[in-house]
């Protein structure tokens, strides 16, 4: 039996209507169309009681992360934010954060607890998760040598909680002890301990399921430019051009960035300064007349349009006015006897 969406995505998230979503959406800055706000979330690092809202960890006590583990959360948020709508910011203090993440002692010999409280009137929404290494595996992930793989899917389902997944039979989802599937399928499931390796992320059915909850995050397509040709004598780093990317997500924001010197053989010869393309050295029709460049548009998610080439043209100016017309001397006039090479004028 194939899961489904409905399978590990929370009803009253992927309901619209339910005040859960609403509250979120709130957070989120949802405008009818798109989300204008980014979601904050803190990464608590450092050995001590905390005062948790919602969770029920032993002794309410947080312990400091290591490196990898740090940097793997970090890189879990951006690898979400690629997928979808949502954008996600980090913050360094829990009172600015709408997801707080902790390494814990859990009680029950959880691996993880994820707890989310929401109100209306006004909205807002507030997640705390925990994880415990409770079982250390020896396979290491690649990327983050020191980071077990057990740890890093422990961390990755909690994370997905936060975000919309579940796991609750009782509800219509996923029961996550089900042996017929196992993290290949789904995040959202217990069965791990088989299918661990040096990588750990989300399937392809966790990755539509956010998509379907919170709108899929679409790469840029393209870009422009405002002018494909500028006059020759230009003083050097004048603005030839404004860049802007093509991209459906039409609030996203881009920047951009040279890509291959063999598309584009005149990469060196501008630079790109926010959105504006800038030309090194003043142009020469004469001299040059043509010029060929590269580069690809990031969307704020990092999602890349490709490298695409552009040729930009120079216009020829009339220089006939700029032509000498006579010949100035300082004096018309010398001194006899003055040494050969003396300068008589200038």
């Amino acid at each position: 039996m194939s899961l489904s969406i409905n399978d590990i995505a929370a009803s009253d998230i992927l309901d619209t209507s339910q005040n859960r979503r609403k509250a979120f959406n709130a957070i989120a800055g949802w405008n009818g169309s798109t989300y204008t706000k980014p979601i904050k979330y803190y990464i608590h690092d450092n050995n001590g009681y905390v005062n948790f809202e919602r969770l029920h960890s032993n002794n309410n006590y947080a312990y400091a992360i290591s490196n990898d583990e740090e940097k793997f959360i970090d890189d879990t948020f951006k690898q979400i934010d690629k997928y979808i709508d949502l954008n996600f910011e980090r913050v360094y203090s829990a009172t600015e954060a709408t997801i707080d993440i902790y390494r814990t002692v859990t009680r029950e010999e959880r691996w993880g607890w994820c707890a989310a409280s929401w109100w209306w009137g006004p909205y807002d929404y507030e997640v705390e998760l925990e994880w415990t290494p409770i079982w250390e595996s020896n396979t290491k992930l690649t990327n983050y040598p020191t980071l077990s793989s057990s740890v890093a899917f422990y961390i990755m389902h909690e994370i997905g909680h936060a975000v919309g997944l579940e796991h609750d039979e009782s509800s219509g989802t996923l029961n996550p002890n089900d042996n017929r599937y196992n993290i290949n399928d789904t995040l959202m499931s217990y069965n791990y301990q088989s299918y661990l390796t040096n990588s750990v992320s989300f399937s392809d059915l966790d990755i539509s399921a956010l998509k379907e909850i919170w709108g899929e995050n679409f790469a840029p397509t393209n870009w422009s430019v405002s002018s494909t040709s500028f006059n020759e004598n230009i003083t050097s780093g004048s603005t030839v051009a404004t860049l802007s990317g093509v991209d459906e997500d039409s609030d996203d924001t881009h920047t951009f960035k040279f890509t291959s010197s063999t598309n584009g053989p005149d990469n060196n010869k501008f630079s790109i300064e926010g959105n504006q393309l800038k030309i090194n050295e003043s142009p020469d029709y004469e001299l040059k007349n043509t010029y060929t460049i590269s580069f690809e548009a990031i969307d704020s998610s990092g999602l890349s349009s490709g490298s695409r080439y552009i040729e930009l043209t120079v216009n020829n100016l009339d220089e006939s006015n700029l032509l000498p017309t006579d010949i100035k001397l300082s004096t018309s006039s010398f001194n006899e006897n003055i040494s050969a090479n003396s300068t008589v004028a200038t």
